[in-house]
């Protein structure tokens, strides 16, 4: 599961470049609104930890279960889509909270995509041409589209295509 590495092989310099501009970011959102500083501040202790976590991993573990990824962020889509989990925020239901946390699942869906594409696309490498592999891609991609759609969010939908049509042609 975690990859073998050795100290002197990690890459530090992009953990500082990280840790930099984060925390440049978290003075100047300080600097107009001093209330939320704090919650960015965690908000970094924590995706440093996880960053740092999920390095560790090896891909290939990860990729074993995409389609658990793949259901699972449908699920959570349909949640706050259709159950009184979802928050509301400027008229649209996009936002989920989980123990203080609230968070937009359109924004996890993100990385679902590259996760499942990046599966889907190196299991079918030679077919990937043929218009059945193709109309099946978009098929399982536009169910997730759609349902960000329906939150509304046309700005993660279009993103969210857009990383779908780059990991297809990546994909040859």
């Amino acid at each position: 599961m975690f990859k073998q590495y050795k100290l002197r092989n990690y890459n530090f310099l992009l953990i500082a470049y990280v840790t930099a501009l984060t925390i440049l970011g978290i003075m100047i959102i300080g600097s107009a609104k001093s209330s939320v500083q704090n919650k960015q501040i965690l908000g970094f202790v924590m995706g440093l930890i996880i960053m740092v976590v999920v390095s560790l991993i090896d891909y290939s573990f990860l990729l074993r279960f995409v389609w658990i990824y793949y259901v699972g962020m449908i699920g959570i889509l349909l949640l706050v889509r259709f159950s009184g989990l979802g928050d509301d925020a400027g008229g649209a239901t996009r936002w989920i909270e989980i123990g203080g946390i609230r968070f937009q699942p359109s924004e996890l869906a993100k990385i679902v995509i590259i996760l499942f594409f990046t599966y889907f696309f190196t299991k079918y490498q030679e077919s990937i041409n043929t218009l059945k592999t193709i109309l099946i891609s978009f098929a399982i991609v536009s169910v997730l589209l759609l349902l960000i759609l329906k939150q509304p969010d046309l700005s993660t939908t279009i993103v969210s295509g857009l990383i779908f049509i780059v990991l297809l042609f990546i994909a040859g």
